[in-house]
């Protein structure tokens, strides 16, 4: 131990010294202490020790107590507080990889991530996904229209493509740059961005909280409270089935080819060959700073006061642009039977060009107001209003 000791000095004078325990059944090592606790000691008061099996005991005097086994790939050593450290996943809601192979195997659990990878084909309701706080990514579930997929609250799909199916669940689900192909139905307001919606009619029952940033063709969609900032053409939004069912808001939307129920808010949107439908409801109504190009449709915009509530419709600040030689063209028809107390629309500040019909057709009944101020009408069949409550027409300019 002295010619071990005097090799060691040399090494390193002056900056560590090694003591040696003397019983027989362990040496200790220290440095920097003249009592190690354990096979291998550092510090006076041996803050850091390796035993005989060389696991670490202590790091900074701490203690700890490793695991006896190595960990699993992408496992990280986790401590309970005391000290004992075991091996867990990365991550405790680990991403859980679905297939075609294991789908039916998967046992359902709150707050988990899912990835689906490839194509899964459902032959019946699929429920194995139906819990709250999920996160479903990637791949493909197929159908033959009459399979149902069940998502719980809170739950986000994203990039998750779906054909010939239904699609049911809780409220608050959201859809992120999602497929939907002959698709029937749509969990309970829930939200769509970024998704693509082709072919699909969806039921009455499906009622659509909001649709963002989209693509939408082909399609019908009955029940939809908001639209922003979508492209859509050939389809239908909002109905008149049950109870009218129109949009509330929409918004800088381009629409082709397009029929509309409205029964809140159009604004910023540019329509071609789109018409709009409003039912005069107890909520304002307002179109306002729209552009609107046809040359087939017999409307840009009907107004249907066939009702009791009290109507506040409001057209403003609108272009049309029709076609000089479609003879049936009406830009605004409004009509239907008022019955209530007191009804107000405003047509003000248009500018329409073309067209050989009237900028407006007035064929409603009853106790209304209709106001049609400062419109600018060039190459027209001029204003045309024929009947129907109180008019009052002021300052248009008709070319």
């Amino acid at each position: 131990m002295k010619i071990f000791k005097l090799i060691f000095a040399g090494i390193c004078p002056l900056i560590c010294m090694i003591y040696p325990s003397n019983t027989r059944a362990q040496v200790n090592v220290g440095i920097g202490t003249t009592t190690p606790q354990s096979l291998f000691s550092v510090g006076s008061g041996s803050q850091f020790q390796v035993d005989g099996s060389g696991d670490i005991k202590k790091i900074n005097n701490i203690p700890y107590s490793f695991p006896s086994s190595q960990g699993a790939n992408g496992q990280v050593l986790s401590n309970n507080g005391s000290g004992i450290l075991s091996w867990i996943a990365t991550n405790p809601s680990a991403v859980i990889v679905i297939n075609s192979s294991n789908y039916l195997s998967i046992t359902p659990s709150e707050d988990k991530i899912y990835n689906v990878q490839g194509t899964i084909t459902l032959s019946a309701t699929y429920n194995n996904l139906n819990k709250n706080n999920l996160l479903i990514t990637g791949g493909t579930f197929d159908g033959n229209n009459t399979q149902i997929i069940n998502f719980s609250s809170n739950s986000i799909i994203s990039g998750v493509n779906f054909n010939n199916i239904q699609i049911d669940g809780s409220s608050s689900v959201q859809f992120v740059n999602c497929k939907f192909n002959n698709v029937t139905s749509l969990p309970f307001r829930c939200s769509l961005t970024g998704c693509q919606i082709n072919s699909s009619v969806f039921t009455d029952f499906s009622s659509i909280g909001y649709i963002d940033n989209s693509l939408i063709s082909a399609s019908t969609i009955r029940r939809l409270n908001r639209v922003s900032n979508c492209l859509i053409s050939n389809t239908t939004l909002g109905s008149t089935s049950s109870s009218f069912s129109g949009i509330e808001l929409m918004s800088n939307n381009t629409i082709n080819d397009s029929y509309i129920y409205l029964s809140g808010n159009f604004t910023g949107n540019n329509c071609d060959e789109t018409q709009i439908s409003v039912r005069a409801a107890s909520q304002p109504v307002a179109l306002v700073g729209n552009s609107f190009i046809t040359s087939l449709l017999p409307n840009f915009i009907e107004v249907n006061l066939n009702t009791a509530n009290r109507v506040a419709v409001n057209i403003s600040n609108n272009n049309f642009e029709g076609n000089t030689s479609f003879p049936g063209l009406n830009y605004i028809r409004i009509y239907g039977s008022y019955t209530g107390t007191r009804s107000i629309t405003k047509i003000s500040n248009n500018i329409a060009i073309g067209g050989t019909g009237t900028f407006i057709s007035s064929e409603h009944t009853g106790s209304s107001v209709l106001m049609i101020n400062d419109n600018d009408l060039l190459y027209t069949g001029g204003i045309g209003v024929s009947q129907g409550g109180l008019t009052s027409l002021r300052n248009n300019i008709v070319h």
